[in-house]
């Protein structure tokens, strides 16, 4: 074969093999911010739950990492917010992958404050937002302890 003829065919190959290849369901850690205060964390073993409970104090932040993969259309949205008299959303921002290859993942970081004392639930949905009438392809609740 010609050099003409492998280097597209092998372009094709790749390009086959990356759309055929099975995305691995995303996963979700809550992990410490940087503050003056401490903050709350998750144990490893809890993160393949549906739902991970997590205990923080009244003025604490914590952020909650979840698996994304935005070159798969989806992207995690806030289904049910927290009770806002208990915690506020602070914010939430798409990290990147580390590595330059095409069809990493990144991660998802949501950052909340707890306010005041209580129990509320978080519940954010991995979607396609341009498929508003398919189901999630995940679900994940975050149940939030503030003492």
């Amino acid at each position: 074969m010609s050099r003409r003829l492998i280097v597209p065919l092998l372009g094709i190959a790749m390009t086959v093999m990356t759309a055929c290849s099975e995305e691995e369901p995303p996963t979700a850690t809550a992990v410490p911010t940087v503050s003056p205060t401490p903050t709350a964390t998750l144990s490893p073993q809890t993160t393949a739950l549906p739902t991970v409970t997590l205990q923080a104090k009244a003025g604490e932040q914590f952020t909650f990492r979840l698996d994304s993969n935005r070159t798969t259309g989806y992207s995690w949205r806030l289904a049910r917010p927290p009770d806002e008299r208990l915690v506020t959303l602070v914010g939430s921002i798409y990290e990147p992958p580390a590595t330059p290859l095409i069809g990493a993942g990144g991660r998802e970081a949501w950052t909340f404050k707890a306010v005041a004392k209580g129990r509320t639930a978080i519940m954010l949905e991995y979607v396609r937002p341009f498929e508003p009438n398919s189901p999630p392809a995940r679900v994940q609740t975050l149940d939030v302890v503030i003492e």
